[in-house]
């Protein structure tokens, strides 16, 4: 598969590597605790498996470059801002989404849910830290999403 600016997955390879690291180290404990103090249903073993199985399942080169081999690259280079309003009922759930956004080229505008706002938070500011230029961003009130 030809690696284009459609599908920026050394920056998720990097967030998988990262997330795992600070995980393994501790350095994701407060983080773990403030989600658990918004939101009384997730556990540390439940965001431990949520942050693990992202890792794991979706963040490996092998697989990332399995599934996008997939679908075509699209011939349109017209990036869209598409909105995701994500679910809190489980820790990280609208992660996939997100990805699938950034994946196919477009920018992603995440508005989290009020139950999980820590975890994607983290997510979305390691990911900005590790590429500065990706399209992404938390929603703002009244942002007209393309999509």
């Amino acid at each position: 598969m030809v690696r284009t600016p459609k599908y920026p997955i050394n920056t998720f390879i990097e967030l998988g590597r990262q997330l795992t690291a600070a995980l393994d180290n501790g350095e994701l404990t407060p983080v773990i605790d403030q989600a658990i103090a918004e939101n009384a249903w997730f556990t540390p073993k439940s965001i431990e498996y949520a942050i693990r199985a992202i890792c794991n399942d979706m963040l490996q080169p092998t697989k990332l470059e399995q599934w996008l081999a997939q679908y075509p690259i699209p011939a349109t280079s017209v990036r869209k801002k598409v909105g995701i309003i994500m679910a809190g009922n489980i820790p990280l759930v609208g992660f996939f989404d997100l990805l699938c956004v950034l994946a196919s080229g477009h920018a992603c505008r995440v508005k989290p849910s009020s139950k999980d706002t820590v975890l994607i938070g983290y997510v979305v500011d390691l990911l900005r830290a590790i590429d500065p230029a990706i399209p992404l961003r938390m929603a703002e009130q009244g942002e007209r999403p393309d999509a």
